[in-house]
């Protein structure tokens, strides 16, 4: 379980790198959006049994990415620091 939150944090963090490269430079690096993608629905697939609601959480960012890749801003920051208070057993608050 602890495994799987730890993943889910590499996968989110990773995911909110390479959106700052779509937005660094969305004619050079906007195909990446495909890869922020991929990153944030591996994160849910890791939560989806032991954490279904942030889980949740995660695919409708990740959809609303895929429906507005350059007019949404995902909550990048909010789901890691929901994930990390799960990892450090503290409430989401």
């Amino acid at each position: 379980m602890e495994a799987c939150l730890l993943c889910a944090l590499k996968h989110i963090a990773k995911a909110d790198a390479k959106f700052d490269e779509v937005r660094l430079d969305p004619e050079q690096y906007g195909w990446t959006v495909w890869k922020v993608v991929g990153h944030m629905s591996e994160a849910e697939d890791h939560l989806r049994a032991d954490y279904p609601q942030i889980a949740a959480c995660i695919r409708r960012e990740r959809l609303a990415v895929m429906d507005y890749p350059w007019d949404f801003n995902p909550r990048f920051n909010t789901l890691l620091r929901w994930l990390h208070r799960q990892w450090l057993r503290l409430p989401l608050a």
